[in-house]
C-alpha cells in the first residue's frame, strides 16, 4: 500500500495540486501502519534467537570436546599407570632373583670360609683336650 501512496505522490508532484493535496497525502502515507514495521521487530527476535541458538550449539560442543579430551587423558594416565606398575614388578622381581642369587652365594662361601675352618678347629682343640685328659 505504501508503494502505491509514494507513487501517487509522485505522480502529484508532477501534477499542479494545491499544496495542501501534498501535505494530506504525506500524513496519510506517515500515519499508515507500515508493513515492514511488523516484520522488524519479529526479524530482530529471529535473528536473536538464532544467534543464542548458535552460542548454545558451539558451546555444548566444546563441552562435549572437553570431556571427550578428559576421557581420553584418563584412559591414558590409567594405561600408563598400569604400564608403569607392570615396570616396577617386572624390577623388583629381577632384584628379588638378584638377591637370592648373592644369598646362596654367600652361604656358600661363608660356609665354605668360615664354618668348615671352625669345625676343623674344634675337631683339633677337642682332640688336643682329650689327649691332655689321656696323659
Amino acid at each position: 500500500m505504501q508503494a502505491d501512496l509514494s507513487r501517487l505522490t509522485r505522480a502529484l508532484r508532477k501534477e499542479t495540486c494545491p499544496r495542501r493535496v501534498h501535505d494530506e497525502v504525506r500524513r496519510r502515507i506517515l500515519l499508515e501502519p507500515s508493513s515492514h514495521g511488523r516484520l522488524r521487530p519479529a526479524i530482530s527476535v529471529a535473528l536473536a534467537v538464532l544467534v543464542l541458538a548458535c552460542g548454545f550449539s558451539i558451546w555444548q560442543w566444546q563441552a562435549g570436546e572437553n570431556a571427550q579430551r578428559h576421557a581420553e587423558l584418563a584412559a591414558r594416565t590409567t594405561l600408563q599407570r598400569a604400564r608403569i606398575a607392570n615396570q616396577a614388578e617386572a624390577a623388583l622381581g629381577l632384584i628379588g632373583a638378584v638377591l637370592v642369587n648373592v644369598g646362596a652365594h654367600f652361604e656358600k662361601v661363608i660356609s665354605a670360609r668360615a664354618v668348615l675352618p671352625l669345625q676343623n678347629s674344634l675337631e683339633v682343640t677337642k682332640n688336643k683336650i682329650i689327649e691332655n685328659i689321656k696323659l
